[in-house]
């Protein structure tokens, strides 16, 4: 890992206008996942993929609708907080500020902001190029 890293920082230090050595960056581990929110063991999918990147402000009160992924989606709560329920089993979950979540695979939920704060998300999905990263449920 830790070689990892310097390779990382070697990468960074070229690519700047100001060089930048290793005592200069601190990397700290914030968490490991081995299972998606619902439990589920995170499987990467095989062939190749595309990542997308993308944010989601949710007004107090908003509702995203019923919908489920069917590739892996990353969420990081930048503001806020989101309530997120299994649709199947009304098993909830809030996430607030700088937390992170693992989403269910192929299992409908849907999210309620409770407010009284915006939600602001950072979402990074793994999926192949031709696929939806949200299927809405009826």
């Amino acid at each position: 890992m830790q070689k990892i890293i310097a390779a990382l920082i070697g990468l960074f230090s070229a690519s700047c206008a100001e060089s930048v050595s290793a005592q200069d960056v601190t990397v700290t581990l914030l968490k490991k996942f081995q299972t998606t929110v619902a439990g589920q063991t995170i499987v990467a999918p095989s062939g190749p993929v595309e990542i997308s990147v993308a944010t989601y402000v949710i007004l107090p009160g908003a509702t995203l609708p019923k919908h489920h992924h069917d590739y892996l989606r990353f969420g990081y709560v930048l503001s806020g907080s989101l309530t997120v329920t299994n649709a199947a089993t009304g098993t909830a979950h809030t996430f607030g500020r700088g937390e992170f979540i693992v989403e269910a695979i192929g299992l409908p939920h849907f999210a309620v902001n409770p407010g009284p704060d915006t939600v602001r998300l950072l979402l990074i999905d793994e999926a192949p190029a031709d696929r939806a990263t949200v299927v809405l449920d009826e």
